[in-house]
């Protein structure tokens, strides 16, 4: 064991200074009214297997019911979720909303935009020396 170990007792990390916030506007949890809507107005249909069936509103189905008033909520929040339903029990498995990872997406590739429209560092210098290549 080194001399040091022996001298200085181990300390617990010191707590961070401040806490990292997520800043992002989250969206609201689907409402059961807009679940009711999917189950009784999805037109899209995929089958999952051992019964369950994931159903969700095409972008043309959500037009029209936005257009009639049948949704609470605005038209591309109703494209974001989905629900799996068993067929065998007739009961909502589960409700899967992608707005969450929507969100994240959309604020990673606006961070990455910002490195990709600069100019490279090389043609910057060619450019500034005036040699062409």
């Amino acid at each position: 064991m080194p001399a040091i170990a022996r001298l200085s007792p181990r300390r617990a990390p010191a707590a961070a200074p401040f806490q990292v916030f997520d800043l992002r506007e989250r969206a609201a949890p689907p409402s059961a009214a807009l679940i009711a809507t999917i189950l009784e107005h999805a037109d899209l249909h995929e089958d999952l297997g051992a019964g369950r069936v994931r159903r969700s509103l095409s972008a043309d189905k959500v037009a029209q019911l936005a257009g009639a008033g049948a949704l609470d909520v605005p038209a591309a929040r109703a494209a974001q979720v989905a629900v799996i339903w068993d067929e065998g029990e007739g009961e909502v498995v589960r409700v899967v909303d992608e707005a969450p990872v929507r969100t994240r997406v959309a604020a990673e590739s606006a961070w990455w935009d910002l490195w990709e429209a600069q100019e490279p560092a090389p043609a910057r210098a060619r450019r500034a020396w005036g040699t062409s290549r």
